[in-house]
């Protein structure tokens, strides 16, 4: 089937292929030097430096402004060298967790122009791989799975704050799934207006279930406070009122003791 039967033009046609033919070798030039670094082979690496002298920058410009034919390829193409450069680098992978927005995701598959993640409420998403680049994400695999997983509670100022230094120990102590690489820690952090507040930190080498091991340790912690009759503090005010005992009346109204004296 010719390109003239599927609805282009021959000029359109030849138009597209040479746009993804400039870009390509461009992409490809541009990445030489991070395919040596990334096996190792530092002698090409220097060889190939003479690719600065050119201004490849000027050379995309201008193939962009040339050769694009609607909205779509150059939405393609710019987005096809982030796709190049996540899948040298190698800073994200598939099963990798990230966060990104404010949200955990799984990446499920990185293609040359988007990443498909996987979120907390099994909707797959499609990420721009610009934005993967461009924009700050954590990486919660990149060099291990390790994670902290924290909560704070406040205890009133009545509490022994031994023992509850005791009682917060114990539970980090018995809590299922923690990693051995780092012992967890109870911190006290500050004096609050209402209560003395504790921070509590345990690692876990599986961040997909951070929340869900949270919400287990603030279940161990309130029964364990629970059973040793320690108060978790709220915020509270303390109103002191003073009562004025009337004498007389004056016009229909009571007189206090501080207006009869004056």
């Amino acid at each position: 089937m010719t390109a003239r039967a599927l609805g282009y033009t021959d000029s359109k046609t030849h138009r597209h292929g040479l746009c993804v033919a400039a870009i390509s070798i461009l992409i490809l030039i541009h990445t030489i030097p991070a395919l040596c670094a990334q096996f190792e082979l530092e002698p090409v690496a220097i060889q190939l430096r003479w690719y600065h002298q050119f201004q490849f920058a000027d050379y995309y410009a201008a193939v962009e402004k040339g050769f694009y034919a609607d909205e779509g390829l150059e939405v393609s193409l710019r987005e096809f060298e982030p796709g190049m450069m996540l899948r040298f680098e190698r800073a994200i992978s598939p099963g990798d967790v990230l966060e990104t927005d404010g949200a955990m995701v799984r990446v499920k598959k990185i293609s040359l122009r988007a990443t498909v993640v996987r979120t907390k409420d099994e909707k797959d998403l499609l990420i721009p791989n610009s934005q993967l680049v461009q924009r700050r994400v954590a990486n919660f695999t990149f060099r291990d799975s390790v994670c902290r997983v924290w909560t704070m509670v406040g205890v009133s100022y009545s509490s022994d704050l031994r023992q509850v230094r005791d009682i917060l120990e114990k539970v980090c102590a018995q809590m299922d799934g923690k990693s051995d690489q780092h012992a967890p820690e109870v911190l006290l952090t500050d004096f609050g207006t209402s209560s003395v507040n504790f921070k509590i930190s345990v690692w876990i080498e599986n961040p997909w279930v951070a929340g869900l091991y949270k919400s287990d340790l603030n279940e161990a912690i309130w029964w364990s406070f629970e059973d040793a009759g320690i108060e978790i503090a709220f915020p509270q005010l303390d109103v002191h009122l003073d009562r004025v005992k009337p004498i007389g009346t004056e016009k229909g109204g009571f007189v206090s003791q501080a207006d009869a004296g004056q």
